[in-house]
């Protein structure tokens, strides 16, 4: 039995195996309006697919599913064959809240009370 295989053969299975890791991903990133799935994901950086990897350089937001986990500055940083790297310049966890450009006083109400017009005394 002969161990080799055309070279066909090796690019179609090379391919096969990135499209399944790529419907696997559950990581990807939105730029432009635009909705990427992530090859990797690490502290500092991601990958991209080169086939769908754009020339992204700026703002990007990147989630898990269907959660927004960060807001990034991205640069390319290594473009290879299969994929392009990304690095951040700046990355900021996003959160549910919106930030306040004040401070919240301990003293601060937390429900009104509503004034009834019923007699008290019919109430005991």
């Amino acid at each position: 039995m002969s161990t080799f295989l055309p070279k066909e053969v090796i690019n179609s299975l090379a391919d096969a195996k990135r499209e399944t890791k790529r419907r696997e991903t559950k990581h990807c990133v939105k730029f432009n309006g635009k909705v990427y799935p992530l090859n990797r994901f690490w502290d500092s950086g991601f990958s991209l697919d080169v086939e769908y990897a754009p020339n992204m350089r700026g703002l990007v937001d990147v989630f898990e599913g269907q959660n927004h986990t960060k807001r990034c500055l991205v640069v390319a940083s290594e473009q290879s064959d299969v994929e392009v790297t990304y690095e951040y310049k700046l990355m900021t966890e996003a959160s549910a809240q919106a930030p306040v450009d004040f401070v919240k006083t301990v003293t601060s109400p937390v429900a009104l009370l509503e004034q009834s017009t019923a007699d008290p005394r019919k109430l005991l």
